[in-house]
């Protein structure tokens, strides 16, 4: 999504089921990660501050990235991930590309 702040317009990617919930040209608070790489800078924004801090976990596993990391987020809310974690779900994680 394009998310503009005084008139500059930022790309951010956001999970999918947020995207299908905005409006276009809704106002809406995000928060924001920023991955920061040797060629490129990229923006990552979520409505609830637990599904950053869950996508910031899971980009600290080993060959997990940020569009990886994304994409796990996209299908579930912290809370689910968080379980799906602790009883050891391999089918939820199995599940995403």
């Amino acid at each position: 999504m394009v998310v503009s702040v005084s008139g500059v317009g930022y790309q951010v990617f956001v999970p999918v089921r947020l995207a299908l919930s905005i409006q276009p040209n809704a106002s809406v608070k995000i928060h924001v990660y920023t991955h920061v790489r040797e060629e490129s800078l990229q923006l990552f924004g979520f409505l609830d501050k637990a599904d950053k801090t869950i996508y910031t976990q899971l980009l600290s596993v080993s060959g997990v990235g940020a569009k990886t990391a994304l994409s796990i987020v996209s299908k579930a809310k912290a809370q689910e991930i968080t379980t799906a974690v602790r009883t050891a779900d391999v089918d939820f994680f199995t599940e995403i590309s």
